[in-house]
């Protein structure tokens, strides 16, 4: 038997939940661009002094793998190419998550659907708190083990 109360507090919880997907929506391609941005920068850094601290072929190579990594650097991350796919995809996800979400507004959660969607919330907003872009890069992983 449902309550009034049980009811208007489930809807709260997919509300919540809701309010949680569209800021990820948001939040998820500028996190991808960081971390793309970040490793083609350091890969491009490593073989520079790689490059800087060898001689001969290893030298040229290393150098050369320095220069077409920045090459990819200015592409994916100035121009926006991959970057634009990425977020079309994460949006698409995203929109379907929230489609399934909403269709839910109106039905009763069992206590661990409840207790699990409060705790993401949770977690989401103690995640969009620290300021730290690495801290919320890292913390991405776990999400996907979380089902």
């Amino acid at each position: 038997m449902t309550t009034t109360a049980e009811t208007r507090r489930d809807e709260d919880v997919v509300a919540e939940m809701l309010g949680v997907l569209q800021d990820a929506r948001g939040r998820a391609p500028r996190d991808f661009l960081f971390v793309l941005a970040g490793g083609l920068g350091l890969g491009a850094i490593v073989f520079l002094v790689v490059g800087l601290a060898t001689d001969g072929v290893a030298r040229d190579m290393s150098l050369n793998m320095s220069v077409q990594l920045i090459g990819t650097w200015l592409t994916v991350v100035v121009i926006d190419g991959l970057w634009k796919r990425q977020e079309a995809g994460a949006s698409a996800t995203l929109d379907a998550m929230s489609r399934r979400l909403a269709a839910r507004r109106g039905l009763r959660l069992t206590p661990a659907e409840r207790e699990a969607w409060l705790e993401m919330v949770e977690d989401y907003q103690a995640l969009v708190r620290t300021e730290s872009i690495v801290h919320r890069i890292r913390s991405l992983r776990s999400y996907r083990r979380r089902r």
